[in-house]
């Protein structure tokens, strides 16, 4: 008998006791008449949703970091409520801002939103401004990626000029305090039922000719919207989806008065975690109903669904369309929040008609523009809001052209002013946190999934604890200008040595900081074999099956090294290098170290951008910050998946390289798992 797209096709089940038709029937009455009264309730409960709020935004303390006679400007770290720190763009002074999130009420209509800043000189209300000197700040260093197999180096070109020394010649040269307004809009989201506007807070301005750089110390916003009219039965629907947020969530800067207009009806989700596979993969393996006894007895609801099904009911051009199709219309009847994808993630190049396609596939973007560079990602998966394909010429995520524009007006006081913002397709934030396993060798997927039990349930002795918690941190610079020794310094110093993890870092000759070993030819491989890890952290060149050390290109890891390396316990690995995650060969260098040493990887399935003269990282959205993020959430206790989603949550990107790099690094392995030490 085929299999039929329903819950007899995802799970085993009990054959019934008695008529599953009777038993249906009083359930359906039952949650009927339930949902009716705890309808009524909420909506009694739910206050009328409001047209308008307010906001009072305060600077933090700041940190001027000096190099040679210019500084850069960087804002103390806050709470998640209050936003998160992210560098201008290319040739901008080096100055951060602030990313903060507004919700805004469910029938808010985001085209009408309207907003005063009290800004004017004489406006009552103006914030209060405070000088910090005389200094001379220098600008955002231009990205740069490099490719070993062409070795070539290949510069970033920004959105706007910039001149010999790499600054932004319509900033650079005004007699007037850049940004010149503290408060813009970036963008707007329709994310589930969760509508809210994004805004950039510039607590510091700098006037070029002057050389003058102010603080404001507050800033206060008014926002007002107009309601669009929203059916009832819509409404329902909506805040009842499964994407729910618990009340003390701090996503957004005004949760605590927000988040009550979004009462919803609870309910238990259908599915937990989801496997998609193949029907040779799910009938084949001897240890994949091993591991979803195991996610059950973890205490998730589980579902295998295969692609046979899937393509069937949801019949696209390319498979990945197929996967996503499906995973859009079930998500509001099953509610999963974890996805594990297991077979060829080979992806389909729409511009090649003779392209190789694997069995699970993942999909292309173009970032850069249609056509110009493929980049293989598992976040079309995870981002089931975005609107991928907004020009619809079957090219996904181009940041030239999938993109709306939207045009805001601002009253300052005295006058009004209108910008304009590009409003682009792919939510940084997933519904699902997406793992993949990625070949379709049962018996490589046996290993892994044995390991991954393994790893979850092992009894946590000294002797195993000890290894669980030793992490090496290499670090191989991108250049002599990008010494990646200084991120090596801020993860142990902020994150592993606070945990009291016993951390290796293995840094070159050449850096700015001395590690406890220098990072030579096969040293990683050395420590690692000898001692085992738990976590592993590097940067580097890399290509498909290499990472490399920069000074004297000998090899930080390879393929060939993998089965080699001491394989109990097992270890994530953050691969800070590019295309060691290329989809179209098995033997890549993430999924060697899965085969035989690691539990989970997170890798580059392409090119990924590096920035150089940099000192300290998370605010960007470029390699360095995007090892910092995982690996701060990895020894957080945070799920690989999660660390992967708070990864593309904050490094936002303000350019279409940007854009790449958080769409080129995935995860391998389970989505659910953790850095596990106690």
């Amino acid at each position: 008998m085929p299999e039929r797209l329903n819950s007899h096709c995802l799970s085993p089940l009990r054959r019934p006791r008695f008529s599953p038709i009777a038993l249906f029937a009083c359930l359906a009455v039952i949650v009927f008449s339930g949902r009716i009264l705890a309808q009524r309730k909420i909506d009694n409960r739910r206050p009328p949703s409001p047209t308008s709020t307010a906001l009072e935004l305060s600077a933090r303390g700041h940190i001027l970091e000096t190099q040679g006679n210019e500084v850069a400007v960087r804002e103390m770290p806050g709470t998640r409520k209050e936003g998160r720190s992210v560098r201008p763009p290319a040739g901008k002074p080096d100055i951060e801002q602030r990313l903060i999130n507004v919700l805004l009420p469910y029938d808010a209509d985001l085209s009408t939103i309207e907003i005063r800043i009290p800004w004017d000189d004489g406006v009552e209300g103006r914030p209060d401004i405070t000088s910090l000197g005389t200094h001379d700040v220098r600008p955002v260093s231009l990205a740069q990626s490099y490719d070993p197999g062409s070795n070539t180096t290949e510069v970033e070109v920004p959105d706007d000029a910039v001149d010999g020394e790499g600054k932004d010649p319509s900033i650079y040269g005004n007699d007037e305090f850049w940004p010149p307004l503290p408060f813009r809009v970036v963008g707007q989201s329709s994310f589930r039922q969760y509508r809210s506007l994004l805004i950039a807070f510039s607590p510091y301005q700098w006037n070029p000719v002057t050389r003058e750089l102010r603080k404001i110390e507050n800033l206060k916003v008014d926002l007002n919207w107009q309601r669009r009219v929203v059916n009832p039965q819509n409404a329902r629907e909506a805040l009842g989806d499964p994407f729910r947020l618990l009340p003390d969530d701090v996503r957004w800067v005004n949760a605590e008065i927000a988040l009550p207009w979004y009462q919803y009806l609870s309910r238990i989700a259908a599915v937990d975690y989801l496997i998609i596979t193949t029907g040779l993969i799910r009938w084949s393996s001897s240890q994949l109903p091993a591991f979803i006894a195991h996610k059950q007895d973890q205490g998730y609801r589980v579902s295998v669904v295969t692609m046979s099904v899937i393509q069937s009911a949801y019949p696209a051009g390319e498979a990945a369309d197929s996967i996503r199709a499906f995973l859009k219309d079930k998500y509001g009847e099953w509610g999963y929040r974890y996805l594990l994808l297991i077979g060829d993630p080979d992806p389909d190049n729409p511009l090649d008609t003779t392209d190789s396609v694997g069995s699970v596939p993942m999909k292309i973007a173009w970032p850069r523009g249609d056509g110009v560079e493929d980049i293989p990602t598992d976040h079309y998966f995870a981002d089931l809001s975005g609107d991928w394909d907004i020009d619809g010429d079957g090219l996904a995520a181009s940041w030239e052209d999938d993109y709306v524009v939207r045009t805001m007006q601002v009253d300052l006081g005295t006058h009004v002013i209108t910008w304009s913002y590009n409003d682009y397709g792919v939510d940084n934030e997933g519904e699902l946190l997406v793992g993949r396993i990625p070949w379709d060798d049962v018996s490589r997927i046996d290993t892994l999934l044995q390991a991954t039990i393994n790893y979850q349930t092992a009894d946590l002795d000294d002797d195993l604890k000890a290894v669980r918690e030793r992490v090496y941190l290499a670090m191989s610079e991108f250049s002599p200008q990008a010494d990646t020794s200084y991120l090596g310094h801020q993860i142990q110093s902020n994150v592993t040595h606070p945990e009291g993890l016993t951390t290796f870092s293995l840094y070159e000759p050449t850096a700015h900081y001395t590690g406890s070993h220098s990072l030579e030819s096969a040293a990683l491989i050395s420590l690692w074999t000898g001692k085992g890890a738990g976590l592993v952290a590097w940067t580097g060149h890399g290509a498909l099956a290499r990472t490399g050390i920069t000074y004297d290109d000998s090899d930080l890891m390879t393929s060939w090294d993998a089965p080699n390396l001491n394989a109990y316990p097992r270890a994530y690995v953050v691969q800070g290098s590019c295309n060691n995650a290329w989809p179209e060969s098995s033997s890549n260098l993430s999924a060697s170290l899965l085969e035989n040493v690691a539990v989970g990887t997170f890798a580059g399935t392409r090119l990924s951008w590096y920035r150089e003269g940099r000192t300290s990282f998370g605010s960007d959205s470029k390699i360095e910050d995007i090892v910092w993020h995982l690996t701060r959430n990895l020894v957080s206790d945070h799920s690989a998946g999660y660390a992967l989603d708070a990864m593309r949550l904050a490094c936002v990107p303000t350019s279409e390289i940007d854009l790449q790099n958080i769409l080129t690094y995935n995860l391998h392995g389970d989505p659910v798992g953790r850095y596990r030490r106690e």
